[in-house]
């Protein structure tokens, strides 16, 4: 089938670059992907590098912050929230309109440290 085809050469491409290329309707390749082929468009979760000491450090803070917690019950309320908006000077860009078609979830996974070089508003 020349839908499945396309989607295994170019599984990152969306449904409307698909309908272009091969010259169909979006509302037929998704309803190919969706009824005919049981494809669904999946996510990739992006995660921070870890390394062996991260996990000895995260459990520490939480013993900490735990502990803290019940010395003053208050502390939760007087937590500090902002609204922030970080720019990569990498130019890494949000992963929310990134998809691949897929019938299983892969679960892929893009590591990046946890610390990029950014500008933060």
């Amino acid at each position: 089938m020349v839908v499945k085809e396309a989607i295994e050469r170019s599984p990152h491409h969306s449904a409307r670059h698909h309908s272009v290329s091969l010259g169909l309707s979006e509302a037929s390749i998704r309803r190919i992907l969706h009824k005919d082929l049981h494809f669904y468009p999946y996510k990739i979760q992006v995660t921070h590098a870890l390394h062996e000491c991260d996990y000895v450090n995260r459990v520490n803070f939480c013993q900490t912050f735990l502990q803290l917690i019940n010395q003053n019950k208050e502390l939760i309320n007087n937590l500090l929230k902002s609204d922030e908006a970080h720019f990569h000077l990498s130019g890494f860009v949000t992963k929310q309109n990134f998809h691949y078609w897929s019938a299983t979830n892969l679960i892929e996974l893009h590591e990046r440290p946890l610390h990029s070089s950014e500008v933060t508003v």
